[in-house]
């Protein structure tokens, strides 16, 4: 293969034989656009491959390509079929690793409101577990499930659910953990 002709060349030359200058110049482009398909090509092929090898990688593509991207100095003088094999290893454990992760942020979420949560009041204004009143089948906390039952106990003219849920309400506000806004803008506890 003969020497690539360099920019400075090519405009040398454009003052001497400026058609041969061009043809030079298509040449080059050529050759470069020639070699950015094969460099796409083979990085198809590389990815072809490597998701025949790893199917279950495959819907973590981006968690792939991050990998190869931070790690690419280390895989990159490695034979194609031993950094492929180095790829897979480690996206395996990114990938549990990351999952492991996820499950503990789980396990530690805390919901303001919701099942689990301590005796003191939320910051929040969530409410206190003393204030929740469980439903028959032991539903305790969910905003429809004591809307529904409000709704059952004016629909059965049960007055005496309606204080209750009343009371309850007074008891929380004076605990701060609840405000009565009035049409002038201005807050009030019951």
């Amino acid at each position: 293969m003969p020497n690539p002709i360099t920019d400075q060349e090519i405009s040398d030359l454009m003052f001497v034989d400026p058609a041969k200058a061009l043809a030079l110049h298509a040449e080059k482009v050529k050759a470069e656009l020639r070699g950015e398909y094969q460099r796409n090509q083979g990085e198809a092929q590389f990815w072809d491959q490597f998701y025949s090898d790893n199917p279950e990688l495959r819907a973590d593509h981006d968690e792939v390509r991050l990998i190869i991207n931070n790690h690419l100095a280390e895989l990159a003088p490695m034979p194609v079929s031993k950094a492929s094999e180095k790829l897979a290893e480690m996206a395996h454990e990114h990938i549990k690793n990351k999952e492991r992760k996820r499950a503990d942020e789980r396990e530690r979420a805390v919901y303001v409101g919701g099942p689990g949560i301590s005796e003191n009041p939320s910051p929040f204004g969530g409410m206190n577990r003393d204030y929740i009143v469980a439903d028959d089948d032991g539903d305790a906390g969910s905003l429809s499930s004591i809307i529904n039952r409000r709704k059952a106990a004016r629909a059965a003219g049960g007055v005496e659910n309606l204080q209750r849920y009343a009371d309850d309400s007074k008891v929380e506000a004076a605990a701060g953990r609840g405000s009565f806004i009035r049409r002038s803008g201005k807050a009030r506890t019951a």
